[in-house]
């Protein structure tokens, strides 16, 4: 599973079940049942593994340091591990598993500086070097590049210079520099070359493929006045529409150093842009996509890589964050999920679900009741809604889920923000054990709840909690 969650929230803002509701007709039989096959309680998980090359890669977290390892899915013994870096990305950016094509990229921590690094390729069966770049700074996660084998990323080769973005050539091994035409400074904000080209009076997006610009778009053209990448954003690709959707947020009251408040309403919107010329096709205030991406699992069981659904919600009230307790909470907090249409934005379906922590930034994540389909316990809850249609039902009683629960974890070489050194570092979802009211339960979770929320690699599906990672086997 490539869960490729492009999200950046400042102020605090996946996880499963079975619903328990009648089976349609019209699906398919049953699959076989899951058994538990083995547990590795030495692995500190840094968020879920991803299915690449018939192993099950991720990273795992401990003692101020960072490791990329692979597992056999069908006996979770280790096949190789190295040392990593989340390198000098924004520590609001989840540290996830890059996959290129059948290799895996990712920053291997460099002597050189804090925060140096090399970008690596490896063959994810062994571990092997494909290629390795001279140390830099990465200030964005490696990707993809539109080729689908080349990787590009954005790095500066001296903390007093700006980044620029590179590529990583795998037909040379050659690490290049894209010359856009734009000034220094950019950052990837999105898959496939969405761009934010660091200018500021006006912020300006781009779509940049092969070091050329597509398309430039003012940010301001699609969200309002005050609105910045700088207080976070999440885009979705629908290759199929050709368009990407997205969020952006607005400013918050106080100071990072102390508290940080943000109006739930007036400081999120969602905008989708052409993915052709970048045209603004349409814009809706006071939303936030995929709940800022808390629910947007795709819902294809087959295309775990999916955009996700086309649903967003609405929230009322306020979330603070403290700088003394790392945590978030909400005042008067009143959600709405809803579906809408990728090309109008206009509503499809809408359902209340009242003060949904989960929804908000709340250390609790909803749980997933299958492909499309997430359990919300706060709020009216406890319900299970149905992303794509909006239908809701009730969770048989007794019912046992994965509910996610966000991860952090510590890195000895600091990020600096405004000169003052950060060194906790967030990394992906990991699973926790939950009743059907979203709080801990020492039941076992349903087959379709490990399923949905688990990384499936054919008969073998592994889930990464925050103290081991188990392996269960269909058979």
């Amino acid at each position: 599973m490539r869960r490729r969650i492009w999200l950046l929230i400042v102020v605090g803002l996946l996880a499963g079940c079975d619903g328990g509701g009648t089976p349609s007709a019209a699906r398919s039989p049953a699959p076989p049942p899951l058994v538990q096959a083995w547990t590795r309680t030495d692995l500190k998980p840094a968020g879920q593994f991803t299915a690449v090359g018939g192993v099950a890669v991720g990273y795992v977290a401990e003692n101020g340091r960072l490791s990329l390892l692979a597992l056999d899915p069908a006996t979770g013994r280790t096949l190789w591990q190295r040392a990593a870096s989340p390198g000098e990305v924004v520590t609001g950016i989840p540290v996830m598993v890059s996959v290129v094509g059948d290799k895996v990229a990712y920053f291997r921590a460099d002597p050189k500086g804090n925060l140096f690094a090399g970008l690596v390729v490896a063959d994810p069966r062994t571990g092997e070097d494909l290629a390795v770049t001279a140390p830099a700074l990465f200030v964005s996660p490696p990707q993809a590049c539109s080729n689908k084998t080349d990787v590009c990323t954005v790095s500066r080769t001296s903390y007093k210079d700006k980044a620029v973005p590179h590529r990583l050539r795998m037909t040379d091994k050659q690490y290049v520099a894209e010359s856009t035409g734009e000034p220094a400074g950019s950052r990837t904000i999105g898959s496939d070359g969405l761009t934010d080209l660091g200018t500021r009076d006006p912020e300006t997006l781009a779509l940049v493929r092969d070091g050329k610009v597509v398309w430039k778009r003012t940010l301001g053209d699609a969200f309002p006045a005050g609105f910045s990448t700088d207080h976070g954003w999440i885009w979705r690709l629908y290759p199929q529409q050709k368009i990407r959707v997205g969020s952006v947020y607005g400013p918050s009251a106080g100071t990072r150093d102390t508290t940080l408040t943000r109006d739930l309403t007036a400081g999120s919107a969602t905008a989708a842009l052409s993915e052709t010329d970048g045209t603004v096709l349409w814009r809706d205030s006071g939303s936030s996509l995929q709940c800022s991406g808390i629910i947007g699992h795709s819902v294809d069981p087959d295309d775990p890589d999916g955009p996700g659904p086309a649903v967003r919600c609405r929230s009322k009230g306020t979330s603070t964050w403290s700088a003394a307790t790392r945590t978030s909470t909400r005042a008067g907090l009143d959600v709405v999920v809803e579906g809408f249409d990728l090309m109008t934005g206009k509503t499809t379906w809408s359902v209340p679900v009242g003060a949904a922590d989960e929804l908000a930034g709340g250390d609790q994540r909803p749980a997933l009741a299958g492909p499309g389909r997430v359990l919300i316990s706060g709020g009216t809850g406890p319900v299970i809604i149905d992303l794509t249609s909006g239908k809701t039902e009730k969770p048989a009683a007794g019912a046992a889920f994965w509910c996610g629960t966000g991860s952090e974890f510590t890195y000895d070489e600091p990020y600096y923000f405004n000169g003052k050194p950060e060194t906790k570092r967030s990394g992906g979802t990991l699973g926790v054990t939950c009743g059907a009211d979203g709080k801990p339960a020492d039941r076992v979770p349903g087959d379709a709840s490990t399923r949905a929320f688990g990384t499936r690699l054919g008969n073998d599906v592994l889930v990464a909690t925050a103290a081991s990672v188990i392996g269960y086997h269909q058979g």
